[in-house]
């Protein structure tokens, strides 16, 4: 399921609440359109990985769901997505125990570990 997001954030200049979807703050008039496409990023990229496994492309949904995850490290739909992607790709069990696929939320990891997920194939035997 798309994820859909709901999040306001401050504008930079002049800090009043605004939706991550404005384009200019309606406080302050501020051009705010790269940093609502900053902040969207991850949410985009979640929900093409999920395009692309809905089609059939799991490895093509590794790639954008593990994008997700490195800019968003509390993003918990995503996390999920990757350890169920990455354990039907055949990857190593150490994919499944990285920090940034743990909840985080339960103290046994930080979500905000700036670690690369390790992408290990098994060796077939």
């Amino acid at each position: 399921m798309p994820v859909f997001v709901t999040k306001n954030a401050r504008c930079p200049f002049c800090r009043k609440r605004v939706s991550v979807y404005e384009k200019q703050c309606p406080a302050c008039a501020a051009e705010l359109a790269l940093l609502s496409d900053l902040r969207l990023l991850p949410y985009a990229l979640y929900n093409q990985g999920l395009d692309r496994y809905q089609a059939g492309d799991t490895f093509g949904a590794l790639v954008k769901v593990s994008a997700a995850v490195e800019l968003t490290k509390d993003f918990k739909e995503a996390r999920q997505l990757l350890a169920h992607l990455a354990t039907s790709l055949g990857l190593s069990p150490s994919v499944q125990a990285h920090p940034a696929l743990r909840d985080g939320h339960d103290g046994t990891a930080d979500p905000t570990a700036q670690d690369k997920i390790p992408l290990e194939v098994k060796k077939g035997g």
